[in-house]
Parts: structure tokens; sequence; C-alpha cells
């Protein structure tokens, strides 16, 4: 503004500067606003004034003032009867009120209004108080309740615990029972299969030995055939690779009847649940190697890395190959369902141990492992971590029972997310020749 306190520092200070004067302080402002000008130069608070009286909100105050002036009033010198009536006017302004209106329009923009402690102290006083009475009784009707439900939970929960393990123990009986009925209803099924089976693949046995001496006596014919003529279509394929190929396939043929023989007759031997099972002289390497038989197909869809290493001069042991087959299948079973990707591995591995006088079939998995406080439950009947994929939770029970009887044990190692390793063990017994 011209001739104002800016103008006359800004001239004193910097005369380099180009200056544009108006005659208002809300020209100024309002040129500035309007984009006009680079700054306006106007006191703090008359310009915080104008700029909401103006409605001017897209311009802002600079951080920093170029100077400070504090407001006062003066007359001049000598002017005695002047200065009194100021300040008498003031005095009256004070008494009646009217200075902290007059302040708080002109100067209130810049000085935010202060609390007394006083004031700070009663308003909190009229929040805090009525919070900390409606927080006592909440409280205080909270621990009542808490304590009635407890109470009630307790009771509750005892009850349901009574429930519950009468319930358990009626399905454990149903279960035993439908177990028992179902493996009983598994050996006839068992053997009406075996016998459908063993029928057909009787028959190729002992057809593919005609077929083969029937290939060994056309091949001499068929062979100066192709000396004389060339080479010939044989089935599909051409004579001159044909004689090459069909030994091989009766071979295979061969082989593939005897597997399937000898798988029938393995299931048979492990659906034969006879407690008064007969107790022989028993190779665990033999029933390790059936029982892999039995679950080849398993085994190959549910890992690549497969190992198995059977221990050499293992003694034998007295007991039911077919039961201990049958341990030896639940714990591959367990392994192969514990896999989450076909690169996780298996191992089977057998041994002796001369200082306790036992053997070992140990199966180690890569799988999903299980939590250390489980572990003293696996072998209770109807525990299983798989109820959602159809594990009953008596394999491992029934297993137990079947190392149990031989004298026996089974021993189990497990950390969650890192595998299981389960491990047989049953004792050196001198069989009744030994």
């Amino acid at each position: 503004m011209r001739d104002s306190v800016m103008h006359d520092f800004m001239r004193a200070n910097m005369p380099q500067v180009q200056l544009f004067t108006t005659n208002t302080l809300a020209d100024a402002l309002t040129l500035l606003a309007a984009g006009q000008h680079d700054c306006a130069l106007v006191a703090k608070m008359p310009g915080e004034y104008l700029k909401q009286q103006l409605h001017l909100f897209n311009i802002q105050p600079i951080a920093k003032p170029l100077m400070e002036q504090s407001y006062g009033y003066a007359v001049r010198k000598g002017n005695q009867a002047l200065l009194d009536r100021f300040s008498n006017g003031l005095a009256l302004l004070k008494e009646s009120g009217r200075y902290k209106e007059i302040h708080h329009k002109w100067l209130g923009i810049l000085e935010p209004r202060q609390q007394t402690w006083r004031q700070i102290i009663e308003y909190s006083a009229l929040v805090v108080v009525p919070l900390l009475l409606i927080l006592a009784g909440t409280v205080l009707w909270s621990r009542t309740l808490k304590r009635k439900v407890d109470e009630r939970t307790a009771q509750l929960s005892k009850e349901a615990a009574e429930r519950k393990k009468a319930v358990e123990e009626l399905q454990l009986r149903q279960k035993q029972l439908l177990h028992a009925d179902k493996m009983t209803s598994l050996g006839i099924l068992v053997a009406g299969v075996a016998h459908e089976i063993n029928n057909p693949n009787g028959l190729i046995t002992l057809n593919l030995p005609l077929i083969s001496r029937a290939w060994q006596d056309a091949q001499p014919i068929l062979e100066r055939h192709y000396q004389l003529h060339g080479d010939f279509k044989l089935g599909w394929l051409n004579y001159s690779r044909m004689c090459d190929e069909i030994p091989h396939l009766l071979n295979e043929m061969q082989t593939c009847s005897k597997s399937i023989k000898s798988i029938v007759n393995d299931l048979k031997d492990f659906t034969r649940r006879d407690d008064s099972a007969t107790m022989s002289s028993v190779d665990i390497n033999s029933v390790v190697q059936t029982a892999i038989r039995l679950l080849d197909n398993q085994i190959k869809k549910s890992t690549y890395n497969f190992h198995c290493q059977l221990g050499t001069n293992l003694p034998q042991i007295h007991a039911s190959a077919q039961r201990v087959e049958q341990v030896v299948v639940n714990l591959l079973l367990n392994a192969c369902q514990a896999l989450q990707q076909p690169q996780q591995a298996i191992w089977v591995t057998t041994a002796y141990s001369a200082e306790s006088a036992e053997l070992s079939i140990r199966v180690q998995d890569e799988g999903c492992g299980i939590a250390a406080d489980k572990l003293d439950f696996l072998m209770d009947p109807f525990f299983t971590t798989k109820r959602e994929q159809g594990g009953t939770g008596l394999g491992l029970s029934v297993s137990a029972g079947i190392a149990k009887s031989h004298g026996g044990r089974l021993e189990f190692s497990s950390t969650l997310g890192s595998g299981m390793v389960a491990t047989l063990y049953l004792p050196q017994r001198r069989t009744d020749n030994g």
C-alpha cells in the first residue's frame, strides 16, 4: 500500500526491487489473488483479516516476516491530556468488556484464545468424572458377568466332557465292530476277486509258452520268405522289426502274468486276519519287499524319490509274516499320504542291533509331519489327522497291537513341516529248531 510501513521499509532496504503500489491493502491482496503479481507486502494481522473477509483462499502468508513491529498508541510530546484520554478510554473498554470484543475482532486472528488451567481442569472434570463413573460401573458389571459366565462355562464343560466321553466310548465300540465286519467282508471279497483274476491269468500263463513255441516254429519259414521276397508287413510293422520285437513282447507278457499272480497272492495274505496266525521263521526283508509290491502303484503316484535299503545277513524272527506285513503296509501308506509334492522322498531301511537283539524296519518321509504334542496320541484308536481325507485312525492302533503281540514296539519322531520317522522294533527270538 502506498506510503505504508512496508513501502517505507522496502524503499530503505531493497531499492532494487520493482514495487507496485495500491491505495488500500485490500487492493494489494485482490491483485495478488488474481495472479497479477508475485507477492503482496502486508502486515500479517490485517492481511489475515482481509483474506477472510474477501474470501481470498488461494493466497498464503509467508513463514517468516520481513520485519516485526508492535502495535501501540502515541501522542505529541507534552500532550498529556490526550494521552490520559487514551488510557482512560482503554480502561473503560476493559471494564465494560468491549476491549476483548474489539481485540478478538482485529487481533484474534493471529492469537488463539488461551485457556486457563482452571478452565482446563473444569472442562476436564465435566468429561472425565462421568466417564470414570461409567467405566467403574462397566468394570463392576463385567466382572460380575464374567464370574457367572465362568461358573456356567465350567458346568457346561464338565457336562460336555462327560457326554463326549460316553459318545466316544460308544463310537469306539461301534467302529471296532464295523471294522471287524469290514475286514471279514474284505477277506471274502478278495478271495472271490482273486479266484476271478487267477482263472483268466492262469489261461494267459498257460497259453503264452504255446504261442512262444509257435513263433519259434514259424520263424524259419518267415525268414526264408523274407530272404526270397524282401520285407513284408506282419501285423502293423515290417517283419524285419517284428522278428526282434515278438520275443520281447512274449517275455514281457510272461513277466506281467507272474506279477499279477504274485500281487493277488500278496493281497490274499494281507487280508487274512486270523489272530491265531501261524508263527514261523520270517525274513523281514521279504516281508518289506512284499509290502512294497502291494503298494507299488500308490508309491509311484505319491513320489518320484522312493528308496529301499535292506540290511544284509539279518537274522530271522519267529513271527506271523502276514501280521508284520500289515504293519509295514500301514506305515508306508501313512508316509505316502503325508507327502505334499512328488519330489519329496520316502526311505525304507531294515537293520539289526546286536546290542539290543532287535531287528528294525524304519520308514521315513519328507511329508507334512505332525506337531510334537500329538505324537503321544498317534497309536490311540481312531486318532487321525486325516479325517477329511477318509482316515479312520485305526491303522496305527492295529499296528501297535500287532507289534506288542510280537514283543516289539512302534516308535515315532516328527517335526511339523519336516516329515516323520516311524520305526518298528521286533525282538530276535529263537525258533523251535534254533
